[in-house]
């Protein structure tokens, strides 16, 4: 939409003008400028500034990406799930108080299911997510390093900030004789579960 300002320098409402002290709703241009407004014309943005705002656009997207379920997800038992550093940090702090009370098991009820692991599997799968967590927000903040070294709004746009990310972890902790069985969770028909289920270098076993 074009922009127009009077003989003042006041700024066309967009919607009406009086002439003759009549009020004319939607003029034309032609009338606009027979009543003393004159378009503004905006300079054109200069190569400097369209390739900056290219890199703030990709740059926004990494970290969309990086804070999406596509990076922030692991899956226990084939289901998916994610927990931020404030509650691995709390369910850590719990892990302590437990064994300081000589506990060994702790349960732990996450989206309406209970888990109840020894607390050395509880260990072992926060310090796994904790590492994938770390490691992901290497992969993004490499993206964003290429994302500002790029010269041209080519190099800008070929930058694929979905790519490298860590293989997604999977968790299946064995339970011991004598213990609970594991979880029955019944599996979202709409969750795609990651075809690496029978084995992979991600998945933790606790013997």
């Amino acid at each position: 939409m074009k922009k127009y300002i009077d003989s003042n320098g006041q700024p066309w409402n967009g919607s009406f003008i009086v002439a003759d002290g009549k009020t004319i709703l939607n003029p034309t241009e032609e009338l606009l400028l027979a009543s003393g407004y004159t378009e503004v014309t905006e300079p054109e943005k200069t190569a400097e500034e369209l390739l900056a705002e290219a890199k703030a656009a990709r740059l926004a997207e990494a970290e969309t990406y990086n804070d999406s379920p596509e990076v922030n997800v692991f899956y226990l038992y084939g289901q998916p799930m994610w927990l931020y550093f404030e509650e691995r940090s709390r369910i850590l702090a719990s892990i302590s108080a437990y064994r300081r009370l000589g506990r060994t098991d702790m349960t732990k009820v996450y989206g309406g299911m209970e888990f109840t692991f020894p607390l050395d599997t509880w260990e072992t799968l926060l310090s796994a997510v904790e590492v994938y967590a770390s490691e992901c927000l290497n992969v993004t903040e490499r993206h964003k390093r290429d994302i500002m070294a790029a010269a041209t709004m080519e190099e800008v746009s070929v930058i694929d900030v979905t790519a490298d990310y860590p293989e997604k972890l999977e968790f299946t902790p064995t339970v011991e004789e004598g213990a609970e069985d594991a979880p029955d969770v019944e599996k979202d028909p709409n969750v795609e579960t990651p075809a690496s289920e029978e084995s992979s270098e991600n998945v933790i076993t606790e013997e």
